[in-house]
């Protein structure tokens, strides 16, 4: 039976979760590189990215066959990349997905307006990785940490008591994911350009997490 795209993008979340399960969690992959061996293997890594991300749409289209489609699906404004997700008993699955590879130098991510109360805690960057990351907190009550990436696909799930809804970023379209219960946690997922961006925020409304995200520059 032939897949149509649709019903391929569609159920391309679940089948990334089942895929990826046996992996170990992104935070326990973490190793710090010398500058020197970072500068020598960039070149190498922005080749190899093209090739990488084809060989792992193929594997996730074999696991596919066995899945059943027909779950709702949200799409992002089209960019370098594209946001799908689906929502099906509560249970939320999204993938943001390089459409094509890029060769622009990675570019940190900055906020041109901080909340006020809000101090910078934490910022990383690796260009080896196309990683940034801003961790920002306001006493003991509200925080909200800033994740740039670049260069790969990013795959994720959320519990059942949650709930997801499109919102916009600057003319593009976004994915903002709020607890049902009574957490005050939120996560907004958006594209920019080459760029992946996630957004969690604790003590903070959505329109306030959603102005944060509107005064992101690269």
């Amino acid at each position: 039976m032939m897949i149509s795209e649709g019903a391929l993008y569609a159920a391309a979340p679940e089948a990334a979760e089942k895929f990826l399960s046996a992996l170990p969690d992104r935070e326990d992959c973490v190793h710090d590189f010398s500058p020197d061996f970072e500068a020598r293997m960039a070149t190498l890594l922005r080749r190899q990215r093209r090739r990488r991300h084809w060989r792992a749409l193929l594997a996730a289209a074999a696991v596919l066959g066995a899945l059943a489609a027909g779950l709702s699906v949200g799409a992002g404004d089209r960019t370098d990349c594209q946001i799908y997700w689906s929502q099906t008993d509560g249970e939320l699955r999204y993938v943001i997905r390089l459409e094509h590879a890029t060769t622009r130098p990675f570019q940190d991510a900055q906020l041109r307006c901080v909340p006020e109360g809000f101090i910078l805690v934490r910022s990383s960057t690796s260009e080896i990785r196309g990683e940034r990351s801003l961790a920002y907190r306001r006493g003991e009550d509200a925080s909200f940490t800033l994740m740039q990436t670049q260069g790969e696909d990013l795959v994720g799930s959320k519990g059942t008591a949650c709930q997801g809804s499109e919102v916009e970023v600057n003319g593009r379209l976004g994915l903002l994911v709020e607890e049902e219960t009574d957490s005050t946690e939120k996560d907004l997922l958006w594209t920019d350009g080459p760029y992946i961006f996630a957004l969690h925020g604790k003590g903070l409304s959505a329109e306030e997490l959603l102005e944060i995200a509107r005064n992101v520059t690269w």
